[in-house]
């Protein structure tokens, strides 16, 4: 890595790591697209080297809670087959756009298959989150934290298992599996961990508390990053350095995002989470853009 290339490393870690210090939800959704367009880095080894850094923030927030007792694994458990799936699966479609040499014709212009279906795909992402804003906007906080009937319970699919998660009622481990393949592709083939979705699936699909709901996801996050991490290694994605320099500039953001995050108004974090998205959808275009215009 270079002088400048580390540089802009250390930037994005701590830009980053300022996300979830300021919000409270993982950066991950930013990290891989800004890795990619300002540094120059490709997308797999920009998805691999994020999925171990994450690994390691993961593990910090768990082990803090632990402390506290406020882990919930059994749960985590159950979505950890979905989850391998998801992650072989997200890790497949990496590789394939990966050593893909296939090119897309898009009005008379040649684009790169690779780049194109994964800056679609982030774009796709992007989208998703801003309705999962919209949809934890519509619900005051009051209304979040004591939200205890999970929309799946209407669709209840044999067999049905109880939960502590779930205060006794009974939860679908299909639903949990389904869940939990989204949430392993998700990781596995885009570097992110899939808190940002998970812990408000749990929460509105399951009826799960949402402390409860966040030491599963970092649970869950846990052991998913540990295959995730491997999987990517084995495949020649993970870059330590790079990850390294990550992981210094994100302890550094993610102090300052806490002392910043003290001083705002939950409106006013919301309304800037929400620039958030919006600034890495204006990112996503842009390269798309550059890309269509040759």
């Amino acid at each position: 890595m270079t002088v400048g290339t580390t540089a802009i490393a250390v930037a994005i870690g701590a830009l980053v790591g300022f996300i979830p210090g300021l919000f409270g939800v993982g950066g991950g959704f930013l990290m891989v697209p800004l890795l990619h367009v300002w540094a120059g880095v490709p997308i797999p080894v920009a998805v691999g080297s994020c999925a171990a850094q994450s690994l390691g923030t993961v593990t910090t927030g768990m082990l803090h809670r632990r402390s506290r007792g406020e882990t919930s694994t059994r749960l985590a458990w159950f979505l950890m087959p979905g989850t391998l799936i998801g992650l072989q699966l997200g890790v497949g479609f990496l590789e394939w756009t990966k050593h893909s040499t296939t090119v897309l014709n898009v009005g008379g212009r040649t684009l790169p298959l690779m780049e194109t279906a994964q800056l679609v795909c982030y774009l796709a992402i992007m989208f998703v989150l801003a309705a999962v804003v919209a949809l934890e906007a519509h619900y005051n906080a009051d209304e979040y934290d004591t939200h205890r009937r999970g929309w799946l319970e209407r669709v209840p699919l044999p067999p049905l298992v109880r939960l502590a998660e779930t205060e006794g009622r009974p939860a679908s481990p299909v639903w949990i599996t389904v869940l939990g393949v989204f949430v392993g592709f998700l990781n596995g083939g885009f570097g992110m961990g899939g808190a940002l979705l998970l812990v408000p699936a749990l929460v509105f699909l399951f009826g799960i508390g949402t402390h409860r709901a966040v030491a599963v996801t970092l649970v869950s996050s846990f052991l998913a990053g540990i295959f995730s991490t491997g999987l990517h290694a084995y495949r020649g994605n993970v870059d330590l350095p790079l990850v390294c320099w990550l992981l210094l500039g994100g302890t550094v953001g993610a102090s300052l995002g806490s002392v910043v995050s003290t001083k705002l108004s939950g409106r006013s974090l919301r309304r800037w989470f929400a620039l958030v998205i919006l600034a890495s959808t204006t990112i996503i275009l842009g390269r798309l853009w550059h890309l269509a215009a040759g």
